[in-house]
């Protein structure tokens, strides 16, 4: 199955049964069969007819705004919506034991897979001090008092992140967002909306309800799970394409540029990072809870369906951690 990115400003529309991508400059049909999802990089116009086509074929598309910030999500109005388990993720929401339970989880999934990337640099990193870290998120009463321990670690991890990216060019400084302040703070923040999507696309293909998270808490914002999910893989997929990117300097300055106050990555830089993210996510590895090799995108599938086993007491959740 196929992703397929828009960077080219035009009108989507069905065309029989298919897709045409119409732009100033060519006329491009796009074949539905292997499609898995839709990234859109530019200004689209689309009508409803098309929108009814891909609710028809399950097709879902993601878009983003010219600095490559993630806006939002168009997907078929009946998912794969469950009653039971929808229910389940209220309880498991609303009990604070539940919710920390799984909130934890991810923390302590990240942190371990953090400590993964620190560890494998062959870049004498400082380590995540990981044991005394888990006695206090094991002992976190509270959200917020677990998101403080998230934070730190973080701020641990970022410490150490020079030495991955192993750019001159490309110094972290510190983590800024909204607007990212520097070229690395701008891969992150691309990088991370790129697994947001991902991730929400995997739960699309369950039961699960996007919109009720257990780290990040539910709120007007809207979708809150992928958020929690992504806090595992970000380490192992995204932060890995930056340190390829940027280290074997696929990535220049001049892949960047400067709007109000802050830096994003241009057209031509994101193709470039997509290309790298997308191998990050094709990539194999040996999962010691399936005993196979299985590629993180799958790992990811398998993330979503581990929360909803857990949901329905058919087996306890253990986060992904890399080895």
């Amino acid at each position: 199955m196929e992703s397929i990115k828009i960077f080219s400003s035009g009108e989507l529309k069905r065309h029989e049964n298919t897709l045409v991508l119409i732009t100033k400059d060519q006329k491009k049909i796009i074949p539905v069969e292997n499609i898995e999802d839709i990234k859109v990089f530019s200004e689209i116009i689309i009508n409803k007819r098309t929108l009814e086509f891909l609710t028809k074929k399950s097709i879902t598309m993601h878009f983003f705004n010219f600095t490559g910030n993630y806006i939002g999500t168009y997907y078929p109005l009946e998912f794969n919506q469950n009653g039971e388990i929808f229910l389940k993720q209220v309880e498991h929401y609303a009990q604070t034991n539940k919710r920390m339970e799984l909130a934890r989880s991810f923390v302590v999934g990240e942190m371990m897979n953090l400590e993964y990337n620190l560890q494998s640099s062959g870049k004498k990193s400082k380590d995540l001090k990981v044991n005394e870290k888990i006695l206090k998120i094991q002992k976190s009463l509270t959200i917020e008092e677990l998101m403080s321990i998230e934070a730190g670690i973080r701020q641990d991890y970022y410490k150490e992140f020079d030495k991955l990216t192993n750019n001159i060019d490309f110094k972290f400084e510190k983590r800024t967002k909204q607007p990212p302040q520097n070229e690395v703070n701008a891969l992150i923040s691309f990088g991370n909306c790129m697994m947001y999507s991902d991730i929400l696309k995997c739960i699309f293909r369950s039961h699960l309800d996007p919109r009720i998270g257990y780290l990040h808490s539910t709120n007007q914002r809207g979708f809150t799970l992928n958020l929690d999910i992504a806090e595992i893989f970000k380490p192992i997929v995204v932060d890995q394409a930056i340190f390829y990117t940027t280290s074997q300097k696929i990535l220049t300055k001049k892949d960047f540029k400067p709007f109000e106050n802050g830096v994003y990555l241009n057209e031509e830089g994101r193709k470039k990072f997509i290309i790298e993210y997308e191998k990050q996510v094709k990539k194999t590895v040996f999962s010691r809870e399936k005993g196979r090799y299985m590629s993180y995108k799958l790992l990811m599938q398998s993330e979503v369906y581990k929360i909803e086993n857990h949901l329905l007491q058919i087996k306890p959740y253990k986060p992904y951690i890399h080895i």
